[in-house]
């Protein structure tokens, strides 16, 4: 049973609370940051700095998008209208 309409509740929300961060490194996580342990400078990490967009484009996509609109999507693909 959904706490809220599905139309308020987004996939971004769901995942964080089944699976935790959206970041796909601990570095990148803006709620669970963890420096990785062969990092030596966080400020001017490649590897982070590129996994923050990621996880930034992630975000944006998940947050953005509702259980409603998964719905409508799907019912769409199942009358062969996407």
């Amino acid at each position: 049973m959904l706490a809220q309409p599905p139309q308020k509740i987004t996939i971004g929300a769901v995942i964080r609370a089944l699976e935790g961060p959206l970041a796909p490194l601990p570095c990148a996580s803006e709620t669970r940051f963890r420096k990785c342990d062969e990092c030596v400078d966080v400020q001017t990490c490649g590897t982070r700095i590129v996994m923050r967009r990621v996880r930034d484009a992630t975000a944006a996509i998940l947050d953005e998008t509702t259980l409603q609109m998964v719905c409508n999507q799907v019912d769409a693909a199942k009358h062969g209208l996407l």
